[in-house]
């Protein structure tokens, strides 16, 4: 079982589910996270693969009862060929990983001060302080921000989900309640394993 687009109010009109989408996602005027679903029931591993002390690899897997419904190997190579299309960079190996293993374990095996260190790390836009010239996050993750990460991983219909699953008050970013909302709900998880 997966979400339904057409459940929440996300899909256009026509839609019929195994269909490839080609129009915009819709914004339902209201949502609210299911309280409960797949989200919270399915078990999540986060495997790294180390050489030398330092993470060359990691294996994601999600299992629904006893049954294995997502595996995956990505390797350090393999994430430095893969381009980001959008205005935001690509984040180092290392704070890839960080946020990686955040998005698929935190609703039940990661702490609140590793999903502020997840959340710090894709905040990559600076403001400058007035009298100032210390840049500081904006304390906002933005569409491009969430897409330079999610694009190593997920195909692009899955990012528009994402953005508009996670910004419940439709800003167009994302703020730290509502990052932490995603992750501790397990949709975050969802997202990263293609199962929306």
């Amino acid at each position: 079982m997966s979400f339904s687009l057409v459940t929440y109010g996300f899909a256009p009109s026509g839609y019929r589910p195994g269909v490839t989408l080609v129009l915009p996602l819709m914004q339902p005027t209201t949502f609210v996270f299911p309280p409960t679903t797949l989200w919270s029931t399915r078990i999540s591993r986060f495997i790294e693969d180390k050489t030398c002390g330092r993470i060359t690899s990691v294996t994601l897997e999600l299992l629904e009862g006893n049954l294995l419904v997502y595996h995956r190997t990505m390797t350090e190579n393999e994430y430095n060929t893969i381009p980001v299309c959008t205005s935001s960079s690509k984040l180092p190996w290392s704070n890839f990983i960080r946020v990686l293993k955040v998005l698929m374990l935190a609703n039940r095996q990661e702490h609140q001060s590793n999903i502020d260190e997840a959340f710090a790390i894709l905040d990559q836009q600076r403001k400058t302080t007035c009298g100032s010239n210390a840049n500081i996050p904006d304390g906002l993750i933005s569409s491009d921000e969430l897409k330079a990460f999610l694009s190593i991983i997920c195909p692009q219909a899955y990012i528009d989900v994402c953005v508009r699953l996670a910004d419940t008050n439709r800003s167009g970013q994302i703020d730290r309640s509502e990052f932490t909302q995603m992750i501790r709900s397990g949709l975050s998880r969802d997202i990263v394993c293609g199962l929306i």
